[in-house]
Formats: structure tokens, C-alpha cells, sequence
């Protein structure tokens, strides 16, 4: 197993040499010398083609002391280098690494973890290759440091939960246990929580990120890390349904559309992260809740449309029908042909032959009975088929019959059926329109209504565009900014207001429901106090009673039947149809009046809904109107120079740990192209930062960026690294004629780098 890869290297040297010019070593406990096998494939290799650096990094297990290790990994490095110099190679360069003392890995038996632990990686480079691998090295190095530098650390009890904030303005809310250990059960102690921001163009750059998914642009309104340890250093993940709360600070975030996106957890900074949505989406606090318009659903009404029926007396029956007597007509019986066995069987058996008699006698005998038997079978048989043909003629009026019975039976069932669902419907209609009913149900939909009508907020909309319709073409005029789509926009919503019929049509049905709210109640409740009728004589306590009581009954005898009536429930159902049916007669006007009473409420409530909806629309349109001046304000700097900038916090329900970030995905539709900025470098990093949306994009290693939306404006920023020098280059133009642009870096020193990412 520890050869494995020497051994594959001796007959596959061409491909493993450039596919990756990496050769590992395999060593056994304390062993620092080479095999004859590694010197063999050790030769081969540097036979193979032109080499100018060999980079040597050692591996120890995770036994025995730090200095031992050292000691041990520095004299196979040496090794190593001395066999290369005595194979003619004494002008290679050396680039010996410290040794390294990694994790065991979990997943392999223990004693051979520990063999693959105990190596040496030996990576072969030309000069130009070497170079590239140098700068990459630096660029690795260098975005690591920032990272680094970015991270936050919090401390607190797994049982109890912690609150923080980010210097930044990132605010997570973080509930008591939440984390699970690596054993997948609930961490009990203390846990250390790594936060790293990146909210602005300058954080996002410093740490090598952009927001694509999938390689299309989104917009962001800013990114994080979160990573969870343990006291011992273990990595803690979140546990089900204990979900963080993140706030992300700045108008960006509360874009309509933001929604949380994740990316996997990787260590290198190269390693570009797709961005992936998870559904979550912006929460609104209860302060802020109770200042939006909220949608007034379908009505009560309009939720039970089953209850429509409701708006007339139901018409009973008067149709009755008696319950079938049972059908007995007897099968015909018949008596099936008998199955034998073998003739000439049967004949051995019933006729052997007699002692002294003869075959050619016997064979006579025999022939004379078989002549007399198949007489006999055939005669049996002709009976046998008159009776199958009588058994014939009777079975099929048998049938017949049989399909009448059944018939009838079907129709008695759905008979049953209907008087049933006429029971049910007659019981709702019985109990929606009693007096304690009704007087219950205009009191929710009168606090139902309370709950969403809010006339000051429709005003503070109403005043919001107000403002927007004066200051925006100031904005558009004094700072050059484009806000033409906005102020249209303005125009158009300041058209659709209107308070007056807002206002009228919730007042009328608030009025309604108090005055019948108040009717119903102080008439049925004085009604029950005094036992008396009062002054209004349709509720009379006396007939609500009796009302009452049938109710009751036909309450019970509905729930006792089950879902269709037996001949006996059907009985005793036409009884109390006949007594519910006197007092209507008696009172049908009392019962037309709350009939009447109810469709009005309908008709009240779908015109309320109606509005209401309306005014949620409207005022939806309102707010992401303002989001989206707000973020324009705050990107153009017009919020600093106001000193009107107001911090909003997005709050967004996080389910999982690692890269987080607050994203929208922008309009389809959008012409889009590949754009090659400069020469494939490995000295260069390049990022596009778009003008009009809070997004960026970084170059591939050819200095390319794929699907770049062709009519945007952006700011194209280059970074090279040569040593401790810093050079940036930056031009800003549309996105069509960025190409292979040849701006000048400049060199800069770290504070003015710094300094000049700042005002991106």
C-alpha cells in the first residue's frame, strides 16, 4: 500500500509527469533512506524533461515529538536532495518546505493513516512553471493574510445562546443549543464563533470574492463567514430547526428579492465560490410589521364558499321512500358431469378375468358390457345437458332480477345520501344564523378588520411619494444622477392612490358590524338574563329555545349515523325535519331578517377585501420603490452628503454555517457576453465593479469574465504583486468597450491601496 503510487509511477511516468509533477514518497517508521524502487522511479523522472526547481514538502504522523519529527523529516529532505546531485543535477534549485504534522484521516484504518502520513511530496517545475507556481503561492499568501485579519471571535455557552455584532454592523442572533457536536449529538460547552464581514467593494476584493451563481451576476447587500469549534478544537455544525437569525446593515440588503445565498466551505482563497439560493428570505420585526399595510384574506364569507347556500331558507324534501325488502330467490341447483377414470381401467377392475376362461372368451364378455355401459353414459349424459339447459333458462331471469334488486338498492342508498347532506346543510344553516352565531361572528370580523385597516400608514405612503415627487428631479438635476425610471414610477402609484375611497369603503363595514355586533348581542343576552321577551319580539327567548333543543337533536343524530343514514336514522331525521319546519312557518320572517343580515356582511366584506388588497399592492410598490431610491441615494453618495443616512437591518433566517451571503438575482432578458480584460497573467488579479447594482465579478486565470451583462457600466480594477509592491489599475466604462484595455498600473503603497478601495 505505501508503493502503490511508486509502483503505478514506473509504467505511467509520461502521463503523472504532466498531468501534475508530483511524486510522493513513502516511508516506514523512523526510515529516512530511499529503496531501490523509489531510486529507480526518482531517476526517471528527472530524465524525463528540463528541470530547474524541485520543491520538497515533508509529512510526519502524529507520533513522537515536534523536534524528533523535525529531525527525522529534515534528514529524508536531505536524503533526497543528496541522491539528485549525485544523478548530475547539481544545478537544480532546492525549495525545501517546513515539515507538516496533519490530521489522521478518519475514514482509514489507523495504522494505515498513519503509513500515508509518513511521505515527502516532491513537486518538479521548469522556470516558467516555477514562476507561476511562486505567484500563486504570493497571491494565496496575500488574500490568506486579509482573511485572516477579517476574522472575528466570540465566545459563549452552547446552552445558552449569544447575540453579537459584527464591527461591521452585522448583527447575528444565535438560540440556545444550537450546535451539534461530530458525533451528530447536541454540544454542551463552550463554543468559539469565527465571524469574518465582507460588505463592502473594498472587504470583497481584499478577500478574493464575487457574487455570480451558476456563472450568471447577482446583487449583493453583503457576505459573511460563520465556522463553529468546540473547546477541544472540534467543528460544530447547527442543529435542525435552529436556525440563526442574521441582520445584514445598508439599503442594499433590504432590496425586494434579497434572499440568502450559501457557498461551500473551502480554505483557498483561489477557489471561486457558486453561490447557491436557499429560499430564505427577509423577516420583518414586529415594530416594523405594525407599520405596513397588511393583506385582509379572503373573508369568512368567502373562505366557506361551501356555506353559500346560506344566503336562502333551505328547501326540505318532502319526498320519502321505504326500505327495500331483501331479495331471497334461490340459486337453481345442478348436479355437474362426474369426472371417471380410465375406460378401460374401470373395465379391468369391475370385470377381471374368471380362472379357465380364455382371452379370445374374455375379450367377448368384456365387449358385450362396454356396448351396455357406453349405452348407459350416453343416456346419463343426454339428461345431464337437458338439466344444464333448464339451469341455463332459469339462471338468466335469476340475473335479471338480481340487476333490478340492486338497482333500486343504489338508488335507496343515494336517497340516503341526499337526505343526509340535506341534514348536515340544514344543521350549519341552523347554527350560522343564531343569535349568539352571529353576534360571534361580526365581532371577529370586526377585530379581523381592526387588525389591517391602518389609514395612518396608507398616509405615510401617500406622503412618501409626496416627497419623492419633489426631490427626485432635484436629485436627477443637481448631482447627474439617472432616476427617470423612479420618478416615472412615482407618477404612475401617485395615479392609483386614492385614501378617499380607501377610507370609505373600510369605515362603512366597520359601522355595519358594530351596529349589528351590538344588536344581536344585547338582545340575545337580555333575552337569557330575564327568560322574558323584551321589546323586540323576533328574539324571543321562548322559540330560541325550542330552536335550540332540535338542534341539538339533529346535532346528536347527524354525528351518531355516521356518514349516511340508516332506515331508522332516516325515520327519526323526517321527524324533527317536521318540527324545525313548523317554527320556520311561524317565524320566517325573523329568519329572512338575519338572512338578510348575512348577505349584506358578504357583500360589506368582499368590497372591504377587495380594497384592502388593493392598498397591500399598492403600498408593496411604495416600499420597494423607496428600497430602491434609498440604495441608488446611499451608492451615488447622496445619503453622506444629506447626512440622512438611516441604517436598515435586514433580518434573514440562516440554517447552516460557512459563506454566507445577502443576494437577488437580477432581471432576465439581459444581453449578455464574455469580456477578455488583458493578457493571461499570473502577476494580475482583475475584478469588475458595476456602477448602477451592488455586485462584482473576478477574472479567471486567463484575465476573462463570462456572462457579463453587455450594457452595464462598470469600474474594471487590476492588482499585480510583485514582492512588497503593490500596483493597481482602474478604468470605468461600459462594459462593450472594456475590452482588452490597456490602462497603466501605478504603484501604490498598502495605505494608499487601501485608501483607494475604500472610495469604490
Amino acid at each position: 500500500m505505501p508503493y502503490l503510487l511508486s509502483f503505478s509511477l514506473f509504467f505511467f511516468l509520461p502521463v503523472l509527469l504532466f498531468a501534475q509533477d508530483k511524486y510522493q514518497l513513502f516511508y516506514a517508521p523512523n526510515a529516512y533512506s530511499l529503496t531501490a524502487k523509489q531510486q529507480a522511479d526518482l531517476s526517471k523522472i528527472l530524465q524525463a524533461r528540463p528541470l530547474s526547481v524541485l520543491k520538497i514538502q515533508p509529512f510526519t504522523d502524529d507520533l513522537g515529538s515536534d523536534i524528533d519529527n523535525e529531525v527525522l523529516a529534515e534528514n529524508r529532505a536531505k536524503t533526497i536532495i543528496q541522491f539528485v546531485q549525485k544523478q548530475g543535477f547539481e544545478q537544480l534549485q532546492f525549495e525545501q518546505l517546513p515539515y507538516e504534522r496533519q490530521p489522521l484521516d478518519a475514514s482509514l484504518p489507523i495504522a494505515e493513516a498513519r503509513q500515508q502520513l509518513r511521505r515527502i511530496d516532491l513537486y518538479f517545475y521548469n522556470a516558467e512553471e516555477f514562476e507561476e507556481v511562486k505567484n500563486k503561492d504570493v497571491w494565496t499568501s496575500f488574500y490568506s493574510k486579509q482573511r485572516k485579519e477579517a476574522q472575528q471571535f466570540f465566545s459563549f455557552s452552547a446552552q445558552k445562546g449569544k447575540f453579537i455584532q459584527g464591527k461591521e454592523g452585522i448583527q447575528i442572533d444565535i438560540p440556545e443549543n444550537s450546535f451539534l457536536g461530530p458525533d451528530g449529538r447536541p454540544y454542551q460547552g463552550q463554543v468559539s464563533l469565527v465571524l469574518q464581514e465582507a460588505l463592502s467593494m473594498k472587504d470583497m476584493i481584499l478577500q478574493n470574492l464575487s457574487t455570480t451563481s451558476n456563472g450568471e451576476l447577482i446583487e449583493t447587500g453583503g457576505m459573511i463567514y460563520l465556522a463553529a469549534k468546540g473547546e477541544n478544537g472540534e467543528e460544530l455544525s447547527l442543529a435542525e430547526g435552529k436556525d440563526l437569525t442574521v441582520g445584514f446593515p445598508g439599503a442594499a440588503a433590504a432590496l425586494p428579492g434579497m434572499q440568502i445565498f450559501q457557498g461551500p466551505n473551502t480554505a483557498n482563497p483561489h477557489n471561486d465560490i457558486n453561490w447557491q439560493p436557499t429560499g430564505s428570505q427577509q423577516i420583518w420585526n414586529e415594530a416594523e410589521k405594525k407599520g405596513r399595510i397588511a393583506p385582509l384574506d379572503s373573508s369568512y364569507f368567502a373562505e366557506k364558499e361551501e356555506l353559500l347556500y346560506l344566503l336562502k331558507v333551505p328547501v326540505l324534501s318532502q319526498y320519502s321512500r321505504d326500505r327495500l325488502k331483501p331479495f331471497k330467490q334461490p340459486l337453481p341447483r345442478f348436479k355437474g358431469e362426474q369426472s371417471f377414470m380410465e375406460f378401460e381401467e374401470y373395465l379391468a377392475q369391475k370385470y377381471p378375468q374368471k380362472a379357465g376362461e380364455t382371452e379370445e372368451s374374455y375379450q367377448r364378455r368384456i365387449r358385450k358390457k362396454k356396448i351396455k355401459l357406453r349405452k348407459q353414459y350416453n343416456k346419463k349424459k343426454s339428461s345431464w345437458r337437458k338439466k344444464y339447459r333448464a339451469y341455463q333458462k332459469d339462471s338468466s331471469y335469476y340475473v335479471k332480477a338480481l340487476s333490478r334488486y340492486e338497482a333500486e338498492q343504489q338508488a335507496y342508498h343515494e336517497f340516503l345520501d341526499k337526505e343526509h347532506q340535506e341534514a348536515k346543510e340544514l344543521l350549519a344553516y341552523l347554527e350560522v344564523f343564531s343569535h349568539e352565531h352571529l353576534a360571534m361572528l361580526f365581532f371577529r370580523e370586526k377585530e379581523r378588520l381592526y387588525t389591517v385597516f391602518d389609514l395612518d400608514d396608507y398616509g405615510r405612503h401617500s406622503s412618501i411619494l409626496g416627497g419623492f415627487q419633489e426631490l427626485l428631479p432635484l436629485y436627477q438635476l443637481k448631482k447627474k444622477v439617472d432616476f427617470s425610471l423612479e420618478i416615472a414610477a412615482t407618477k404612475e402609484l401617485q395615479a392609483e392612490l386614492n385614501m378617499r375611497a380607501y377610507e370609505k369603503t373600510m369605515t362603512i363595514f366597520i359601522g355595519f358590524l358594530n351596529r349589528h355586533y351590538k344588536h344581536e348581542k344585547e338582545g340575545w343576552a337580555k333575552e337569557i338574563r330575564t327568560g322574558t321577551s323584551g321589546s323586540n319580539v323576533w328574539l324571543r327567548w321562548d322559540e330560541g329555545k325550542e330552536m335550540q333543543a332540535l338542534v341539538l337533536k339533529l346535532e346528536s343524530l347527524i354525528r351518531g349515523e355516521g356518514d349516511r343514514f340508516s332506515p331508522k336514522g332516516h325515520k327519526d331525521y323526517l321527524k324533527l325535519k317536521k318540527e324545525i319546519k313548523k317554527i320556520f312557518e311561524l317565524d320566517n320572517k325573523h329568519w329572512g331578517f338575519r338572512t338578510t343580515a348575512y348577505s349584506d356582511c358578504l357583500q360589506l366584506s368582499l368590497e372591504a377585501e377587495a380594497e384592502q388588497q388593493k392598498a397591500t399592492q399598492l403600498c408593496k410598490r411604495i416600499d420597494s420603490l423607496a428600497a430602491e431610491v434609498l440604495a441608488k441615494k446611499e451608492r451615488y453618495g447622496i445619503l453622506k452628503e444629506e447626512k440622512a443616512y438611516r441604517k436598515m437591518l435586514s433580518q434573514m433566517k440562516v440554517s447552516g454555517l460557512g459563506w454566507i451571503n445577502c443576494d437577488r438575482f437580477r432581471e432576465e432578458g439581459i444581453e449578455k457576453m464574455n469580456l477578455t480584460v488583458a493578457k493571461a497573467s499570473s502577476n494580475a488579479q482583475y475584478f469588475l465593479i458595476f456602477k448602477n447594482i451592488n455586485g462584482i465579478m473576478r477574472a479567471d486565470h486567463q484575465a476573462r469574465f463570462r456572462n457579463v451583462p453587455k450594457n452595464y457600466k462598470a469600474k474594471l480594477i487590476g492588482i499585480r504583486y510583485f514582492g512588497d509592491q503593490m500596483e493597481l489599475m482602474e478604468v470605468e466604462d461600459k462594459i462593450s468597450d472594456l475590452s482588452y484595455t490597456a490602462a497603466p498600473f501605478k504603484k501604490l503603497s498598502p495605505k494608499e491601496l487601501a485608501a483607494k478601495l475604500e472610495d469604490l
